[in-house]
């Protein structure tokens, strides 16, 4: 995940003052694109505090429609930064542009930069990767608004297979440098 560090790093600093800025951080706290969409500067609180309760999606005439959220289990809160939750309240948005325009400009930015693809969505892999160790699957399955354990396991599951492959490689490391160079 080191690489993905340092590429999410680079997009951010890249977008760092346009009106994708804001979409990428939230997706880094494991919000779905369709929730970033819906959410105003009525949602957030002073405090960082973040209340998910809509989604924003395509209706069947491919119109922009506001619903509720994609399960009961998706509406929650989170805690974003307080500088984040100021430059919400500040701009009295969190994104007015066409829904697939964060999508389309991030790969255009990636090409550019000559970073491997990742999406939006792909934002959502890097918070369950980054808070999973450090807060469990439960706490991870509700801030991350899944419905449950086994849905976000079986999504998730091959980035737990790298860490443990990781693992495995870190402690046959640790034996080799004490038994054949300690």
């Amino acid at each position: 995940m080191s690489g993905t560090n340092l590429n999410l790093r680079q997009i951010l600093e890249y977008f760092r003052k346009t009106n994708f800025y804001i979409p990428l951080i939230l997706a880094c706290w494991g919000m779905r694109r369709s929730e970033i969409l819906a959410l105003t500067p009525d949602d957030v609180e002073e405090d960082g505090t973040v209340h998910i309760t809509k989604a924003m999606v395509q209706d069947k005439d491919r119109n922009m429609v506001v619903k509720s959220t994609k399960t009961t289990d998706s509406t929650r809160d989170i805690i974003i930064p307080v500088e984040v939750a100021g430059m919400i309240r500040e701009k009295g948005c969190v994104y007015n542009g066409y829904h697939n325009q964060i999508s389309d400009r991030m790969a255009e930015v990636q090409k550019k930069l000559g970073m491997n693809h990742f999406t939006i969505h792909n934002l959502r892999h890097y918070f369950c990767t980054r808070v999973l160790p450090e807060v469990g699957e439960k706490a991870t399955q509700e801030m991350g608004g899944w419905k449950t354990s086994y849905v976000m396991k079986s999504v998730y599951e091959h980035l737990r297979r790298e860490e443990k492959e990781k693992s495995k490689r870190n402690t046959s490391d640790i034996l080799s440098q004490s038994i054949f160079h300690g």
